[in-house]
C-alpha cells in the first residue's frame, strides 16, 4: 500500500505505514549497537575516562578493534545522532511541547512530501530514505552504508582468523579439526 500523505493521531494507520516505521527503529536500534561496539566512551570527557576504569578500557577497546578492522572513517556511525535516536526522545518531546504548546501534532509522517505545519513525532521519507525523530534527522542510506563495510570488515577478519585454525590446532595439540 502507498503513502502519500501524512497521517494524523487522530486518523487510523495502516498497518504497512507502523510496520515500516518498526522496521526503522530495529534497523537503528541494531546500528546503535555496533555504533556502540566500535565507539565507547567516544563522546565522554577525559575527566570521566581517568575516573572510571571501566570507560577508559571500552574506549581503548573500541579504539583497538577499530584499528584491527581499519574502520576508523565512519562518520555517521560515529556521530551521536545514531547512538541518540531513541536516547532522550523524552526531552525533546518535553522541550519542542513547551515552545509549541498550540501547534498541530503528527504522530507519523510517510510521505515524499513535507509534513504538514506542527511537531511531527516520526517521519519518513521514502524518497531520500531520511527517517526523523522529532528534530533529529537520520540518513538511513548512509548508515546503511557503513554497516555494510563493518560487514565486509569482520567477514574478512574472520576469513583470516579461518586460514590460521588449522595452524592453532597442530600448535596446541588439537586432532580432527574440519
Amino acid at each position: 500500500m502507498q503513502v502519500t500523505r501524512d497521517y494524523s493521531s487522530l486518523r487510523p494507520h495502516p498497518k504497512g505505514a507502523i510496520q515500516l516505521f518498526a522496521d526503522c527503529s530495529a534497523f537503528l536500534s541494531a546500528s546503535g549497537i555496533v555504533a556502540k561496539i566500535l565507539f565507547a566512551s567516544i563522546d565522554t570527557k577525559t575527566s570521566k575516562l581517568e575516573q572510571s576504569p571501566v570507560l577508559a578500557f571500552a574506549a581503548k577497546r573500541s579504539a583497538a578493534l577499530r584499528e584491527l578492522l581499519q574502520l576508523n572513517d565512519l562518520p555517521f556511525l560515529r556521530s551521536l545522532g545514531v547512538r541518540n535516536a531513541f536516547e532522550h526522545i523524552d526531552e525533546r518531546l518535553d522541550r519542542l511541547l513547551k515552545e509549541n504548546p498550540s501547534e498541530q501534532f503528527v504522530w507519523l509522517h510517510l510521505s515524499r512530501d513535507e509534513p504538514p505545519a506542527g511537531l511531527v513525532l516520526k517521519r519518513f521519507n521514502p524518497n531520500t530514505l531520511h527517517l526523523s525523530y522529532l528534530d533529529l534527522e537520520l540518513n538511513l542510506a548512509e548508515c546503511h552504508s557503513e554497516i555494510l563495510r563493518v560487514r565486509e570488515k569482520m567477514k574478512g577478519a574472520y576469513d583470516k582468523v579461518r586460514t590460521h585454525e588449522a595452524l592453532l590446532a597442530v600448535a596446541s595439540g588439537a586432532r580432527n579439526v574440519g
